[in-house]
């Protein structure tokens, strides 16, 4: 613990050297562009060279500081709910893995990062950070890419196949299913117009979706969306749950602006995974849900 509170009072002064290094030098080239102007009138040089100072400045050392934040609190704060926790901050979840539910689109770039590896009451549990991007042309024929997809991924695995295949997307989840393989599964109406309006299934038959999308389930996903910000996808494929929250933002990434607050910080880092995990272990316990060995 000791150790522990070492690491965290050393990662807090280095924050704080971070901030003032990085003001006093924004203030420096500030001034220093104020006079150049000053003496010689606006430039479009002048103004380049301040702009890539600044973007020098505000980069350096963040990334080596992100890392050890990551490694000190991360890895820590989720060994609170799960077990053998393995975190990979370079690594992320292979495209593959998502693509062969055949549920989402992929987009035309994917990269994924801050990779944990764990045990949940026995299951295997992956987590990371995925951006899906797509490519467009504009009309000088410039080529640029547009996020689609920013948030957290995780694959919950159990010993049982589910008895159906069956997507759950958030309503406002649209850019990610215009162009996808949904349209090989049929869009199933529930009897419940509530969840209707919040979500659209999809599954091979009408008949099958009733199995897994039980009223029970149809309430645990829409409290679960009601708490969690961003746009939520559950995918019931083969004997795995993948959820997807697309919130537009890293996982894990601090502010080096604002203060460490270590009580905070481990809410942040668990708070959504928490949700996720209660509805987890309700489904392994339901028997229901699964095909009979």
């Amino acid at each position: 613990m000791e150790d522990r509170s070492k690491q965290i009072e050393e990662l807090e002064k280095r924050r704080k050297n971070l901030v003032i290094q990085k003001t006093f030098s924004i203030i420096i080239f500030t001034i220093l562009f104020i006079i150049a102007t000053y003496y010689f009138g606006f430039s479009q040089v002048f103004f380049m060279v301040y702009f890539m100072a600044v973007a020098i400045c505000l980069s350096v050392g963040v990334k080596e500081y992100k890392n050890d934040f990551k490694n000190i609190f991360v890895k820590y704060a989720l060994e609170k709910s799960f077990n053998e926790v393995i975190y990979k901050p370079e690594y992320g979840i292979a495209m593959d893995e998502i693509a062969e539910t055949n549920s989402i689109y992929l987009g035309d770039r994917y990269t994924s990062n801050d990779y944990i590896n764990a045990k949940l009451d026995g299951l295997k549990v992956e987590l990371s950070d995925i951006i899906i991007e797509e490519q467009h042309t504009d009309s000088d024929g410039h080529t640029y890419y547009s996020v689609i997809y920013k948030g957290r991924w995780m694959i919950f695995e159990f010993d049982r196949k589910f008895v159906s295949n069956v997507t759950v997307a958030e309503d406002k989840f649209r850019n990610l299913k215009n162009r996808s393989l949904f349209s090989k599964s049929n869009k199933v109406e529930m009897e419940s117009i509530e969840f209707n309006k919040m979500f659209d299934v999809y599954c091979n038959t009408e008949h099958e979706a009733f199995y897994i999308l039980t009223p029970h389930m149809q309430e645990r996903l829409k409290r679960i969306n009601d708490s969690i910000p961003g746009k939520l996808v559950f995918i019931f494929f083969n004997n795995k749950l993948h959820v997807g929250i697309n919130s537009g933002k890293d996982s894990f990434e601090p502010s080096i602006i604002k203060k460490i607050d270590e009580q905070k910080i481990m809410l942040e880092v668990n708070k959504e995974v928490n949700e996720i995990i209660s509805l987890v272990k309700e489904i392994k316990q339901d028997n229901s849900l699964f095909i009979n060995n």
